[in-house]
C-alpha cells in the first residue's frame, strides 16, 4: 500500500501547488486533520523532494522539485492495486480539472467553505473571488449511467443556491474531463433546459491520456 508520502507526491505530479489544506481535502477527507500532511510535505522538502512557496491566493503551495521527477517517479506504485470502489483516481482527476480550469479562465480557483443562513456551512470545489467564480468537478470517462446522471443535477443545484448567496455577477461552471459524460445535459431534455435557464455553464478540459486511463481502470473496479 502506498505510504502517505507516496501518495503526496503522486497527487502533486497531477497538480502541484496544492496546499496542505487541498491536499489533505483530496486524500484523506474534508474533516480529516492536515497536520500529518503538514509533517509530511515538510520532510519531502528537507529531501529535496518539494519546495513550498506562497501562490497568487496567498496560500502556500507544495511543488515538487526537478529532483522528484527523477527520483521518484519510478518509486511511486501505481494505484491500479486500490481496493475495488476506491475513488483515489477521481479525486486527484478532479483536482487537476479545478486546476486546468483555472488556468484557461486566468485565474486561482480554491476551495471555498460558504457559510449558510440557516446555519452550518458548504463547499465547493473550486472559487475565485475576483472575478467572481464558483464551479463543481466531475472525473468521469463516458457516457454518464442511471443515478450518474444525477450527479451533475446534485452538482449543479448546488451551484444555484451558493449562487444567491454570492454576487449576482458569480459565474457558476461544472468542470468535466470528457464530452461523452455530460452528453445527456446538452440537448432538449428537462436536466439541460434547466441548466441553460440557472445560468449554469459546462466547460470540459482536456486530461491527460494517463490520467484518462487510469480513471478507466478506477471505474471498471467500482461496477465488478
Amino acid at each position: 500500500m502506498p505510504t502517505r508520502a507516496q501518495r503526496i507526491m503522486e497527487l502533486l505530479g497531477l497538480s502541484p501547488g496544492l496546499s496542505d489544506r487541498e491536499i489533505t481535502d483530496v486524500l484523506f477527507g474534508h474533516t480529516a486533520n492536515q497536520q500529518p500532511v503538514n509533517q509530511t510535505c515538510r520532510k519531502l522538502v528537507s529531501q529535496g523532494l518539494l519546495a513550498r512557496r506562497q501562490r497568487s491566493d496567498g496560500r502556500i503551495g507544495n511543488f515538487p522539485t526537478e529532483k522528484s521527477t527523477l527520483t521518484t517517479s519510478s518509486a511511486i506504485p501505481r494505484t491500479e492495486s486500490s481496493a475495488p470502489g476506491d475513488s483515489a483516481e477521481q479525486r486527484q482527476a478532479e483536482a487537476m480539472l479545478i486546476d486546468l480550469l483555472a488556468t484557461r479562465l486566468g485565474t486561482t480557483l480554491v476551495k471555498k467553505r460558504v457559510s449558510l443562513p440557516g446555519g452550518g456551512w458548504l463547499e465547493v470545489d473550486g472559487a475565485s473571488d475576483s472575478p467572481p467564480i464558483v464551479c463543481e468537478a466531475w472525473a468521469h470517462i463516458g457516457s454518464a449511467k442511471g443515478g450518474q446522471k444525477h450527479k451533475l443535477i446534485t452538482d449543479a443545484f448546488k451551484l444555484v443556491f451558493v449562487g444567491q448567496l454570492l454576487p449576482p455577477e458569480t459565474r457558476k461552471i461544472l468542470v468535466l474531463g470528457d464530452t461523452d459524460a455530460v452528453q445527456h445535459l446538452r440537448g432538449r431534455g428537462w436536466m439541460a433546459q434547466a441548466l441553460r435557464t440557472s445560468n449554469i455553464e459546462i466547460v470540459v478540459v482536456d486530461i491527460p491520456k494517463e490520467v484518462r486511463e487510469r480513471l478507466r481502470e478506477a471505474q471498471r473496479r467500482q461496477f465488478r
